[in-house]
């Protein structure tokens, strides 16, 4: 990618001075998104399975081709959105956005330098009345005049909702400077916010994640410095987890996981106490992927620990706002809700899809960037045992409701 504005300059350095055992895990899962980005480029393939990682290959090897040249076959505009939503082009944000790669130089430094797991989770007393508004991957900033975060911001404020919720994701990837802007521009709730661990916050060890995002005085001080916290009142018990912590490096951090003996215990305690509540998981990686066709690993950890299925869950981590039809009966209303800020566009993989009930479809009228559909959030209403929800866009508009 010689000559892309803003490339980071010490990604190969970074590269060359990781320990051997990172190197190694490194250079086949670097080379095969490689090949996978040549095949959504090409229609072979819906997306990629580590999106932040395709524009490495080329970078740290100067004879390998740059992805963007692949553009040329999609038109004036450089553009191409995959059938997941992803936008493939060279803006920020985008697939091909050279910036992605701080997200891996940070996790050379940090892969085995990890902050300290905290395990004394608050348990809040709730009203019965209360609302919620839950933004996932949130954190760009205000990167430009007009931007997808910035209305969300907007509408949550101007709802005045009681808590407010990030379901994880600040980008590129957790740095000291990007936590701070976080939280500086966080819409807070009348009662308290909280923030969800993630992948891109773990690139950096997640370190100022606790230090930055946690630190008292701030939006999220209620939740005494931990990663996971439950909310509760006669009817609900909302739930939000760590899934990003002890997720794989192997991996990248890309599918979440929980440890048995913190948080598995938290939700088996947490289950039996609340017998009789109706369940609602917060967390930042998905249930199941993007289409509701395969339950993860993460499923089977939280609903064994837990006991039994949830009966709400909302999730971020894949760029997009999906309704999912109930997994088990009336349980199991999984929501991803992952659309807080970054450009995504219609995914046509969700059209039609048979456990699907709805998807963002609707071209946000971006002039910058005209593939791009709303961003937005969710709002939360609970009022005695009744949960109404709204997924609400960027512009006040109310997308889909229940």
């Amino acid at each position: 990618m010689a000559g892309a504005p803003n490339r980071p300059q010490n990604l190969r350095d970074a590269y060359s001075n990781a320990q051997p055992h990172v190197k190694a895990a490194l250079d086949a899962i670097l080379e095969e998104a490689h090949k996978q980005a040549l095949e959504v480029l090409a229609g072979r393939r819906s997306a990629v399975e580590h999106p932040q990682l395709v524009v490495a290959w080329a970078m740290l090897n100067p004879g390998v081709a740059a992805l963007e040249t692949q553009l040329a076959h999609f038109g004036p505009n450089l553009r191409h959105v995959d059938r997941h939503g992803a936008i493939w082009g060279t803006g920020k944000y985008e697939q091909l956005d050279p910036g992605w790669s701080e997200a891996l130089v940070e996790f050379i430094e940090y892969r085995d330098n990890k902050a300290a797991f905290r395990t004394t989770p608050v348990i809040i007393d709730v009203p019965d009345t209360t609302t919620l508004a839950l933004a996932g991957d949130w954190g760009t900033g205000f990167w430009r005049v007009g931007t997808g975060a910035e209305g969300v911001a907007k509408h949550i404020n101007a709802n005045r909702p009681d808590y407010t919720v990030h379901l994880g994701d600040v980008y590129y990837a957790g740095k000291q400077a990007e936590e701070e802007e976080f939280v500086r521009l966080w819409p807070r709730g009348m009662r308290g916010s909280f923030t969800l661990n993630s992948n891109h916050e773990m690139y950096s060890g997640a370190h100022t994640f606790y230090d930055q995002a946690l630190a008292p005085g701030g939006p999220f001080e209620t939740q005494n410095r931990n990663s996971y916290f439950a909310l509760r009142n006669r009817n609900w018990v909302l739930i939000g987890l760590d899934t990003a912590y002890y997720a794989s490096p192997d991996k990248l951090y890309n599918e979440g996981a929980i440890d048995d003996a913190g948080q598995g215990a938290f939700l088996c305690r947490l289950g039996a106490e609340v017998a009789g509540r109706r369940v609602i998981i917060l967390s930042h990686h998905e249930g199941f992927d993007l289409k509701g066709e395969t339950l993860t690993p993460l499923w089977n950890q939280v609903t064994g620990a837990l006991g039994r299925v949830p009966d709400y869950w909302y999730w971020g981590h894949a760029h997009n706002a999906v309704v999912y039809r109930a997994h088990d009966n009336d349980k199991g209303l999984c929501r991803c809700v992952g659309h807080g800020a970054i450009p995504y566009g219609p995914a046509a993989d969700l059209a039609g899809a048979a456990h699907v009930d709805w998807s963002e479809t609707k071209v946000a009228g971006d002039a910058s960037l005209p593939e791009r559909v709303l961003n937005g959030y969710a709002r939360i209403s609970l009022d005695g045992a009744t949960l109404a929800e709204k997924l609400i866009g960027e512009d006040g508009s109310v997308r889909w409701s229940r």
